[in-house]
């Protein structure tokens, strides 16, 4: 009813049906039923057309003097916040990416723009995407949620990491579902056949602390590999060439024109995901 009540002091201030359809881009016979629906709602006649244009009913006239202020006031309000930018960001990003490669990029923006608040959501979990409220999600992998825009900020290249020598006791960890590895199966089972033990991790973060401690070799993307060789002192070798890569996504919602402030997010983070290799699909060179 809202919309019909605007179309209707839209024609009052035209004091044409053909002039109001004119300016609001509709036809004259979709803007006659619209206010003929209203007058049913109402069930009071609101006007008259007449060949010098439009006459209002009493009920109308005292209808158009008590909505217009705040009909008006109500459109001021939402174009000035529609042309304001947000004072506060919620953020949702996997934990071992927020507190890694990626909080450089957060600590920059917060310097740039002190006065924007930062809700931040570390999780790995992607259903947090249709449960949880954001503005900005950053994401691994390819994203099927159709509701969410996205823009392609970089890669992560996946390898083979381990101790300089395979030991006949040795485990393989593997913190990625069956799903992520089938398409690279075939090498992946060439690999498996090297080790004596396989073990299925939940968290790539503990599959690359197990590796820190001796305790085997495993498949991890280089944003962990790059920590890895900083904790192990250059102790570790490739197992193997990028087995795959999976790709990093910027994500929000409902307009395919981020805003303002969340654009300034995505940009810096394309910025600093195109300067670290780790983040652009190259392989690190360990030791450097």
């Amino acid at each position: 009813m809202l919309d019909d009540l605007q179309l209707f002091v839209e024609i009052v201030k035209r004091g044409s049906f053909a002039k109001t359809a004119e300016d609001l881009k509709v036809t004259p016979s979709t803007l006659s039923k619209r206010l003929s629906a209203l007058e049913r709602k109402l069930d009071r006649a609101l006007l008259t057309r007449t060949s010098r244009g439009v006459i209002l009913t009493t009920f109308g006239k005292e209808l158009y003097e008590e909505i217009t202020s705040p009909m008006n006031a109500l459109q001021n309000t939402v174009a000035r916040l529609c042309q304001e930018d947000v004072s506060s960001l919620s953020i949702l990003c996997p934990q071992n990416l927020i507190v890694g490669p990626l909080f450089e990029v957060i600590s920059q923006y917060s310097q740039r723009y002190p006065e924007m608040v930062l809700n931040i959501e570390p999780s790995n979990q992607n259903a947090l995407l249709s449960q949880k409220p954001f503005d900005v999600a950053f994401r691994v992998g390819k994203q099927e949620d159709s509701a969410c825009y996205q823009r392609r900020l970089g890669e992560i290249a996946v390898s083979v990491i381990g101790p300089p020598v395979i030991t006949p006791d040795m485990h393989l960890f593997l913190a990625y579902s069956p799903a992520q590895l089938a398409p690279n199966v075939r090498e992946i089972e060439l690999i498996k056949s090297q080790f004596a033990h396989v073990s299925q991790v939940g968290d790539i973060t503990l599959a690359r602390k197990l590796v820190e401690q001796g305790r085997g070799a495993a498949l991890l993307p280089m944003t962990e590999i790059a920590v890895l060789d900083r904790k192990t002192k250059n102790t570790v070798r490739y197992y193997s060439e990028p087995l795959f890569s999976r790709p990093i996504y910027a994500l929000w919602p409902n307009s395919s024109e981020a805003l303002p402030a969340v654009k300034a997010l995505i940009e810096l983070a394309l910025s600093h995901c195109e300067q670290h290799s780790a983040l652009n699909g190259k392989t690190i060179v360990l030791g450097s």
